[in-house]
């Protein structure tokens, strides 16, 4: 799965998921930090992800920030029920079913 945005100026972008079993992951980008993503329409991000076999319900979350937010801190609280998002940052949810 890739994923893509669109973001009218140059802003941090990460996107977290929770899966059917309670389990949080960082699907982008590959390092500890919300990476910066320049301003376009359907801007292809460049690290995509493979779904394991969990099914059930997919939960997304799609951060996008006006700097480089850690992102361990965010994935735990996922896990627990949040997260509290952080100041200086929008938010899009959305979720899909695995089969």
């Amino acid at each position: 799965m890739r994923f893509a945005v669109t973001v009218p100026v140059d802003t941090h972008v990460a996107v977290l998921s929770l899966d059917s079993k309670g389990h949080g992951s960082i699907y982008f980008p590959a390092g500890g930090r919300a990476e910066l993503v320049r301003a376009g329409a359907d801007v292809a991000l460049p690290l995509g992800t493979r779904l394991d076999e969990t099914v059930g319900e997919e939960r997304i979350l799609g951060l996008f920030c006006s700097s480089a937010i850690e992102l361990e801190p965010l994935r735990l609280q996922l896990e627990r029920g949040g997260p509290a998002i952080p100041d200086g940052c929008q938010v899009t949810r959305w979720s899909f079913v695995e089969r």
